[in-house]
């Protein structure tokens, strides 16, 4: 599965030009973020391979709650997960 969508990736954008502002953001094409399932507060590994950078999704542990607009959501991420032991976790992950 994980070469399907590296395929799915490579035939979809091979090259990219992106540009760095001036605190040291980039922005990542929505195409990829789709294609990678990443969204705001997605966490990204950072290594610095030869002189390449690369950054690597990290999965996750499970769903994490988020607030929005004052309701607790649970973020798309094309994952099926058990929303009850998610909202279990959230509670007892609470101060």
């Amino acid at each position: 599965m994980v070469n399907t969508m590296n395929n799915a990736i490579a035939d979809t954008m091979t090259d990219a030009m992106i540009t760095m502002d001036g605190s040291g953001r980039l922005v990542i094409p929505k195409e990829i973020r789709r294609l990678l399932h990443l969204s705001s507060g997605s966490v990204l590994r950072f290594a610095l391979v030869g002189n390449r950078l690369e950054l690597t999704p990290v999965e996750p542990t499970g769903p994490q709650l988020r607030r929005k607009s004052g309701l607790m959501v649970v973020p798309r991420t094309g994952q099926t997960f058990d929303a009850v032991a998610t909202i279990a976790a959230t509670r007892e992950s609470r101060p």
